[in-house]
């Protein structure tokens, strides 16, 4: 069955790459799978990957282009928006909450290991072996370098 990738990622995407022997998929590609299983799971993700019919050439959709928007009004450091500082039609957003302990941790939570390990380079945590960490204990290791840090 022929199948197209339809997802948005510019530099395509390796999903299934080990299951269909196709290194990276780019947008527009199509490619003919043979295994019926195989074509049932990509099929799962139909904002990745859709069924090509047979008859009709593939089409190729350019990539979305974003419209150009207006930049924000620069204010004074100590004053607060105010419905004449604001583009038309700009909503005043609530001051942003403190972030705590508990929100990193969920995030944490929520990451996988390789975000983790980017998070802990990127934060500037130094972690000897971080590499060499997985799952619960790499988590561990990143919580109690950021409370080393505070």
């Amino acid at each position: 069955m022929k199948i197209k990738y339809v997802g948005l990622k510019e530099q395509g995407s390796t999903a299934f790459a080990d299951k269909t022997g196709i290194a990276r998929w780019m947008r527009g590609d199509v490619h003919d799978i043979a295994d019926a299983d195989l074509v049932e799971r990509m099929l799962k993700h139909p904002d990745i990957f859709a069924v090509v019919d047979a008859k009709a050439a593939p089409k190729i959709t350019p990539a979305p282009t974003a419209a150009p928007v207006a930049p924000a009004p620069v204010q004074a450091k100590d004053s607060t928006p105010t419905a004449q500082t604001l583009a038309p039609g700009a909503a005043i957003e609530p001051a942003a909450q403190p972030v705590t302990n508990q929100d990193v941790v969920a995030t944490l939570d929520a990451m996988d290991d390789a975000a983790v390990r980017a998070f802990a380079k990127a934060g500037g945590l130094k972690i000897q072996g971080l590499a060499l960490f997985k799952g619960a204990n790499l988590r561990a290791k990143v919580r109690d370098a950021l409370s080393a840090k505070s």
